[in-house]
């Protein structure tokens, strides 16, 4: 579907079709990946208007899960996501630049540890429309950005790489239609 043709209109995320996976190098030998599942926030999206959509998410950072049951524990712990203190990560985005038919630059504040940060999605729209799972209208977008950990204050494990690529699979559920 064109993209100029997806309802303008309030959604909220569908917490059981979107994710995001993160990957790092572990110690150059692979990447390794782990994912983060709990996501929840809304997005506001006036199609005339692209620029003028917001999104706000929030990340639960106590449920990250990287397959591995004992370095979960390790993974959620003080010396890497400390999730005991900073129980979720946020993005609030700031600007939004389609270019092509498809794509966008969605640039936002990261907020992971603690820190506040300008990151930039690449997003790609893929569908709008009636879909499964719960009913309703739904966008579909998928997304990517690499970050740097470093400048979050993530300084634990340093033989493993400093880029954390993360990509998102969301799926959006309308919940007001019209602005």
């Amino acid at each position: 579907m064109n993209p100029a043709e997806a309802r303008s209109g309030h959604y909220r995320v569908d917490p059981n079709h979107t994710r995001v996976a993160w990957s790092v190098s572990h110690n150059g030998f692979s990447t390794f990946q782990a994912m983060l599942t709990d996501v929840s926030g809304s997005l506001v999206l006036d199609v005339a208007h692209p620029e003028a959509s917001k999104l706000d998410i929030s990340i639960d950072m106590t449920k990250a899960a990287s397959g591995l049951p004992k370095f979960d524990e390790t993974l959620r712990g003080a010396s890497i996501f400390n999730s005991a203190a900073f129980p979720s990560a946020t993005f609030k985005s700031t600007r939004v630049e389609r270019y092509g038919d498809r794509d966008a630059k969605v640039t936002g504040d990261l907020t992971f540890l603690g820190v506040t940060r300008p990151v930039t999605l690449d997003v790609r729209f893929n569908r709008a429309g009636p879909g499964s799972g719960a009913p309703g209208y739904r966008l579909g977008f998928d997304a990517k950005a690499v970050i740097d950990r470093n400048q979050f204050g993530l300084l634990a494990m340093p033989s493993i790489g400093n880029q954390v690529t993360l990509v998102v699979e969301a799926e959006f559920l309308l919940s007001e239609p019209k602005l």
